[in-house]
């Protein structure tokens, strides 16, 4: 008696992804960067915006989060967004640290001591 071969069973297709259009939040971005003073302190603003605001990248962003650099975000409807007024007030402390570094960076290269004594 011959075995029957397995049924082949197709892999379900998941379902289409929401996105937004890329042009639409490109145009959301670029609004909130040009009105950002004027926005009120309350206000919340994307991830990508303040990454786009501070000229870094997302991962960047989300490492300055992470880090403390740039204020923690709040979940606001699903959707991570970042308080004005405590934006500013990192940037201003930001501004306020280089000032008194003078340009210099926050944290010098360790220097190789062995590479020295060789």
């Amino acid at each position: 008696m011959k075995r029957k071969p397995p049924e082949v069973v197709p892999a379900p297709v998941p379902p289409p992804r929401r996105t937004m259009p890329r042009e639409d939040t490109l145009a959301r971005v670029i609004e909130t960067i040009t009105h950002f003073d004027r926005l009120p302190d309350a206000a919340g603003i994307s991830v990508s915006a303040v990454a786009a605001l501070e000229g870094i990248s997302m991962v960047t962003a989300w490492r300055w989060m992470k880090t403390g650099l740039l204020p923690k975000p709040q979940v606001v409807g699903g959707v991570h967004r970042i308080n004005v007024g405590e934006l500013r007030q990192c940037r201003a402390d930001r501004a306020k640290r280089d000032d008194l570094l003078d340009g210099k960076p926050l944290m010098g290269r360790k220097s190789n001591a062995r590479k020295a004594a060789v």
